[in-house]
């Protein structure tokens, strides 16, 4: 298994057609499970102000704020 980690690439220069070719595998990639995100803590929505004082911390990995359907 390939470990695969997108950090990000420079567009200045890309023509449409390089940045139709990266968007395609980029998506590909995500739609088959290839870059999945560091997800480091997940907060319901009622606690989305520690949420953002983690963000504000800058600290590492993803901060998710969970929407839970009424229901």
């Amino acid at each position: 298994m390939t470990v695969m980690r997108l950090i990000g690439f420079v567009i200045s220069l890309a023509t449409a057609d390089e940045l139709a070719d990266a968007a395609a595998t980029i998506n590909r990639h995500l739609s088959g499970g290839g870059l999945p995100p560091r997800v480091a803590e997940v907060f319901d929505l009622e606690q989305t102000a520690a949420a953002h004082a983690r963000v504000e911390a800058r600290a590492s990995g993803r901060t998710v704020i969970r929407i839970r359907q009424p229901g």
